[in-house]
């Protein structure tokens, strides 16, 4: 019997970028990281790549009024965001349309492109303050367009939240996202302004240095609104969609001659290769007892592109032919053999002690860490275990 799953539901608004990385498809990939069903209600065709928009066709208005209805008739909609609405007459449609549907939005006041392109026409701002941000429960301004809002000069954190509050009162917006991206500093600095509590709140990452950047906004208020579909408070689908972008920028995507895009994928790619590490550390561990190996550890590492930190490997510890607790992290014991075999393009190391010493120094593919362990390395954890246990049939 096939099984039917149950999924929280979250519309996009916005335009297509041909070249994938922003837009409505950047969105998609990211309610599907989350787990939620993605929807889609074009807004504009731009003809894009990472170096330029060559060219924009907008759709109709009352095209993109039946988009968004269709959907919400027969599949409904948990929460939606907006990001690319080029004029005037596609805003006040969907303001129209969204106030008669009632769902939470998250608008991003999508204004220029990455490599600089205006995707808002200049006539067009009035009806974004006016007619969007106040139907808005969460609003997500880089300074460039938090300036266009409220006409001031934003230049440090304090700036960033004086705009964000002046935003929530002036328009009724319940919570203001000034983004910290155009500042510089170690850190990337968001300020939030919450009208619910009257509170302003930051959030913080280490600033990474990276010119792919393509796609951030589009992706970070998708993530706002996943949270929001799957019934997170705000606040903490805010906090959630920081840690997700700040994964999606480390992890970027480096394809096209320009402002390459994040990595909207990132947290199911990651979770995809914890998960083959896990079951190759398990297997390589169960081949070691099986064999007759009563102490040792089993390490399996991620590929290259993913290895950042030492908790992006897994190892599992068995003794007395025992298998342990899997565990992500290495012991300092074996920071040092993760750096080498990285280095060697190799993936899995098996750490054996409490074995004939004599069997193991007779193969020449064994080296030795300390008095303690036997150490051999491989495409993968259950090839060096391989290694380990030739070398004892061979010798013993």
């Amino acid at each position: 019997m096939a099984v039917v799953m149950s999924l929280r539901k979250a519309l996009t608004i916005a335009g297509l970028d041909s070249g994938a990385g922003a837009g409505a498809t950047a969105d998609l990939k990211t309610f599907h990281s989350f787990g939620v069903y993605g929807m889609v209600a074009l807004t504009s065709v731009t003809s894009q790549n990472t170096v330029e928009v060559r060219s924009i066709s907008d759709v109709p208005p009352n095209v993109v009024e039946d988009e968004i209805n269709v959907v919400a008739e027969d599949i409904g909609v948990d929460a939606a965001k907006t990001g690319m609405l080029s004029n005037s007459a596609i805003i006040a449609t969907v303001s129209r349309t969204v106030r008669k549907w009632g769902f939470p939005l998250v608008v991003d006041p999508v204004m220029v492109a990455k490599s600089g392109a205006r995707l808002l026409r200049e006539d067009a701002v009035n009806s974004l303050r006016n007619l969007l941000l106040p139907i808005a429960l969460v609003v997500t301004p880089n300074i460039p367009e938090a300036e266009v809002l409220t006409g001031e000069t934003i230049k440090d954190l304090g700036d960033m939240g004086r705009a964000a509050r002046w935003i929530s009162r002036e328009f009724g917006t319940s919570i203001v996202i000034v983004k910290g991206g155009h500042l510089t500093g170690p850190e990337s600095v968001d300020v939030i302004y919450d009208s619910r509590h009257e509170s302003l709140h930051e959030l913080r990452a280490p600033r990474i240095d990276t010119s792919n950047t393509h796609g951030t906004g589009c992706s970070f208020s998708a993530a706002i609104a996943a949270g929001i579909a799957k019934g997170m408070d705000a606040m903490d689908a805010i906090r959630a969609a920081k840690e997700f972008i700040t994964n999606a920028i480390l992890y970027s995507v480096g394809v096209g001659h320009g402002h390459g895009p994040v990595n909207s994928l990132v947290s199911l790619q990651l979770s995809a290769a914890k998960y083959d590490a896990l079951m190759d550390s398990i297997k390589a561990t169960n081949r070691l007892i099986a064999a007759g190996l009563r102490s040792g550890v089993s390490i399996s590492l991620l590929p290259l592109d993913y290895f950042r930190r030492g908790d992006e490997a897994i190892y599992v510890e068995f003794d007395e032919g025992r298998l342990g607790d899997p565990v992500f992290g290495l012991p300092n014991d074996f920071s040092s053999l993760a750096v080498e075999a990285i280095g060697k393009g190799l993936k899995g190391i098996v750490a054996i002690k409490g074995v004939t010493a004599q069997a193991l120094n007779r193969c020449g593919a064994i080296k030795t860490v300390g008095t303690k362990y036997w150490i051999a390395m491989g495409d993968n954890a259950i090839d060096a275990a391989n290694v380990i246990i030739n070398c004892l049939d061979q010798h013993q």
